[in-house]
């Protein structure tokens, strides 16, 4: 089990990734202010990488049943990583998913696991 400091520090990595990618946060709470993607960040993605990436959740969220998984590959970063959709369930009313992100960026290995779920304008959102 995840001590406190280490749940919220995957909390905010989680909600961070989100924004890097895109998605919004169906939550009540803050919007993490930290960037670990940018300049000085624990993962460097590039926007081709983030391309890819979106490309890919996307594609799995709305074509391949539970258990699937997709890579992505950036062969000019050589960053790559591997989204697995874990589980469909409804929140509220919602369509939700849980994915896993395997992340390979420099070299160093990253897993974040998350919700989304389906938002009043019809976009996904990370679900807290």
């Amino acid at each position: 089990m995840r001590n406190r400091k280490g749940s919220l520090n995957g909390l905010l990595g989680t909600a961070v990734l989100l924004a890097v990618l895109g998605i919004g946060i169906l939550a009540q709470g803050a919007r993490a202010q930290v960037n670990p993607f940018g300049k000085g960040g624990s993962l460097a993605l590039t926007e081709r990488d983030l391309t890819l990436l979106r490309e890919a959740q996307r594609s799995l969220l709305d074509e391949h049943p539970v258990g699937s998984s997709l890579r992505w590959d950036n062969s000019d970063s050589e960053n790559s990583g591997t989204i697995t959709l874990l589980r469909t369930f409804q929140r509220d009313g919602r369509d939700c998913w849980r994915v896993r992100h395997d992340f390979d960026v420099d070299r160093e290995a990253r897993t974040y696991e998350l919700n989304l779920c389906i938002a009043d304008d019809g976009t996904r959102k990370l679900l807290f």
